[in-house]
């Protein structure tokens, strides 16, 4: 959509954060991407997907190109992150929406090096940004609230359930990164209601920082989890929560082919699904992932447990692929459905 508006930068280039192959194909042919299931479509027009979802710091590149969505501590550390990847006198190119806060991003940016506006229009901002010839130095940026760092490494983030208590790690750009939100406590609340399988197979769908897993674990100490999530920052925190010897896999969870191929029959699957993508609400996921949900399970005992907005209509979505169906806890704001023989 910006592509006419910016120049093609020469040189060693990477496109950061950006699932769209058109757009990044136009600026290079090497990316870092954010979510897993991007990778297919860039792979598929010439893109080479490289480790990490930040470039390496010193890696020298002649120019970034930093599509950036909204949230303004994840802009930063990508902005940073992104700039000491940079030979000195490198360029960072970010574009965003004046919606997202693409103006408070520049302003940002400004402490950090020479910052020229390339385009401004149709309710976007495209702004370069041309590294300093000294490293950035990673400093609070006064705020009239509590200062915000630029550099933001993982964050343990403690919390306690039916008297254990856990630690989960998270970093900007996770789902409810300072804290457990509201859903996934409330679905958590809602797991007794679940018969436990002796060595029971558990699925922690969708599975951000792991909590829902650590609980499983703890609760069902001779479970076997997997933790899966799209996201790949989700996926970094998941693994430094759950610890070096968990199983936690990026995958696109409305495709069952996109990494979990070689599992089957789940004894139970838990998800808090994602409701919105960006700024904007999104009700695509859940209809794409319940058939898949259901080719994981055991078709006999396998259940789906799962939480979301009461005003959510998943009834149908959930009864089209599992014969029993069954609200298991609900109030004003949640609902928590169990649904369990698979119809495939």
């Amino acid at each position: 959509m910006l592509i006419k508006y910016v120049p093609r930068p020469e040189g060693n280039t990477v496109v950061v954060g950006c699932g769209d192959a058109a757009f990044t194909r136009h600026f290079s042919r090497q990316a870092h991407v954010r979510r897993f299931s991007s990778t297919a479509a860039l792979v598929a027009a010439g893109v080479r997907v490289l480790d990490g979802v930040y470039p390496r710091a010193a890696a020298q590149h002649d120019a970034v190109i930093l599509p950036l969505e909204n949230g303004r501590v994840l802009a930063r550390t990508m902005i940073l992150r992104s700039l000491l990847s940079l030979r000195p006198g490198g360029n960072l190119w970010v574009a965003g929406s004046v919606r997202a806060g693409v103006r408070t991003f520049e302003d940002d940016a400004a402490e950090l090096g020479t910052v020229d506006s390339v385009y401004a229009g149709s309710g976007c901002r495209i702004f370069k940004l041309t590294r300093a010839e000294a490293q950035p130095v990673a400093q609070p940026i006064a705020q009239p609230i509590a200062p915000i760092h630029w550099a933001v490494g993982m964050t343990p983030v403690p919390f306690d359930l039916r008297n254990r208590s856990y630690v989960q790690y998270t970093q900007p750009g996770v789902f409810s990164a300072d804290h457990l939100d509201e859903g996934t406590k409330f679905l958590l609340d809602a797991l007794p209601a679940v018969p436990a399988f002796p060595s029971a197979r558990v699925l922690d769908a969708c599975c951000g920082a792991g909590a829902i897993g650590l609980v499983v674990r703890a609760e069902w100490p001779a479970a076997d989890v997997t933790f899966a999530d799209d996201d790949l920052l989700a996926v970094e925190c998941c693994r430094a929560s759950a610890g070096e010897h968990a199983r936690v896999v990026p995958a696109d969870l409305t495709l069952r082919q996109r990494n979990l191929a070689g599992v089957r029959d789940f004894d139970l699957i838990v998800c808090n699904p994602p409701f919105h993508q960006g700024l904007t609400e999104d009700r695509s996921f859940v209809p794409r992932f319940v058939p898949v949900a259901a080719g994981l399970v055991s078709p006999k005992r396998g259940q789906l447990l799962m939480v979301a907005n009461r005003f959510l209509p998943y009834q149908r979505d959930l009864s089209a692929a599992f014969a029993t169906v069954q609200v298991v806890a609900e109030d004003r704001k949640w609902r928590v459905w169990l649904a369990s023989e698979t119809k495939a």
